[in-house]
């Protein structure tokens, strides 16, 4: 039986896959500006924003404890999720 999860992570999955939603609710088909795409070599700016969903696939059973980046954003969802787990976070 899948899990809820099991389902976000086919859908995403899918859908990256696919290319994307050509559009969602509120926005129309009309092109925005362009997007620009990023190369094998480009390095990622800024500071790295982990989500909820990101967490819950980097965690196995049994893990105590998870390192991020010392300048990564948590959402405060993620910080309440650790909690309930039991989970310690590292800042490396």
């Amino acid at each position: 039986m899948l899990t809820r999860d099991d389902l976000i992570e086919l859908i995403v999955s899918h859908l990256i896959k696919e290319g994307g939603a050509k559009e969602t609710v509120g926005q129309s088909a009309a092109p925005s500006a362009p997007v620009q795409k990023r190369t094998a070599n480009a390095e990622p700016r800024g500071r790295r924003f982990i989500s909820e969903y990101e967490f819950r696939r980097m965690i196995k059973p049994g893990i105590s404890r998870i390192a991020v980046p010392k300048d990564a954003i948590v959402s405060p969802l993620v910080l309440d999720w650790l909690i309930l787990k039991g989970i310690a976070l590292e800042r490396e």
